[in-house]
C-alpha cells in the first residue's frame, strides 16, 4: 500500500528538484524512481542498491512509502555533503520515541541512548553524527559503502539484547566499523512523519516529554505534601 500523503511528498520533491536549479557541481543529471515491494527489507534495501549500481548512479535515496517528508530535503542533503545523512524518523507506536541512537559501548547494544531532535535543534540547522538510525528516509553516496561487502543490511539475534537487531541498526554499525561517519538531520527531522492511524512526528515526542515531566513534578509535590503532614 502506498499512502496519498507519501505520494504527495514525493511528486513535490521530484518537482522541486528540477525546477530549483542545484550548484553546478551538485546539479542532477538524471532521476530514476524505483518502486521495491516486500515484506522482507533486508531484500529490498539490497535490490534498491543492486539497481542503483547497475546504472552508476552517484546516490540513493530511501523513502519508505509510510512516511512524509519536506520537498527541499534532497537540495538540503546534497549541499551538506555527508556520505550518509537520514532523518531521525519517530517510532510509530504510543508512547513514541525517535529512531536515532548513540551507543556507548558497540560491544553491549544495551548501552545507547536516544537522539531527540527538538525544534530548537531544528531552527539552528543542527547535524549530529549518531550510530544508529532508521532507513526510513535515508540519502547514500553509493562510493561510500563500496567496500562494505553483503549482507549490508542483516537481521541478527544478540544475546545481550536477547531481541532480534533490525536491518537499520546493523547497517549502522557495519558504517561505524569501516569508519564511514552516519549523521541526522534535525532541520528535515522535525518536517518529517510516519504515517499510520494518526502521522507520528516529533512534535508528539516532546509533548511526551512534557507530560511526563509534568506527572513526576506533581508525584514529587505530592509526596512533600504528604511528608509534611506527616
Amino acid at each position: 500500500m502506498v499512502h496519498a500523503d507519501f505520494m504527495s511528498c514525493l511528486y513535490e520533491l521530484v518537482v522541486h528538484l528540477f525546477s530549483v536549479p542545484l550548484h553546478e557541481e551538485l546539479g542532477v543529471v538524471k532521476l530514476q524512481v524505483c518502486s521495491v515491494k516486500g515484506s522482507i527489507l533486508p531484500k529490498s534495501r539490497e535490490e534498491i542498491l543492486k539497481k542503483a549500481e547497475a546504472i552508476n548512479a552517484t546516490h540513493v535515496l530511501f523513502l519508505d512509502s509510510d512516511m512524509t517528508f519536506p520537498k527541499e530535503l534532497l537540495h538540503r542533503w546534497l549541499y551538506l555533503g555527508y556520505p550518509i545523512v537520514a532523518a531521525n524518523c519517530v517510532l510509530r507506536k504510543i508512547p513514541t520515541s525517535t529512531t536515532a541512537r548513540v551507543i556507548k559501548n558497540h560491544d553491549d547494544l544495551t548501552q545507547h541512548f536516544a537522539v531527540i531532535t527538538t525544534k530548537d535543534k531544528a531552527n539552528k540547522g543542527l547535524v549530529d553524527r549518531v550510530d544508529m538510525v532508521g532507513t526510513g528516509i535515508m540519502l547514500i553516496e553509493m562510493a561510500a559503502i563500496k567496500d562494505i561487502p553483503k549482507p549490508r543490511f542483516p537481521i541478527t539475534w544478540n544475546d545481550k539484547l536477547q531481541d532480534y537487531v533490525g536491518e537499520d541498526w546493523n547497517f549502522g554499525l557495519l558504517l561505524a566499523k569501516h569508519g564511514i561517519p552516519m549523521m541526522v538531520d534535525h532541520k528535515v527531522s522535525w518536517e518529517v512523519g510516519h504515517l499510520g492511524q494518526f502521522k507520528h512526528t516529533h512534535a508528539l515526542v516532546s509533548l511526551e516529554q512534557e507530560v511526563t515531566k509534568a506527572q513526576q513534578q506533581a508525584k514529587e509535590e505530592r509526596e512533600g505534601l504528604s511528608s509534611k503532614e506527616n
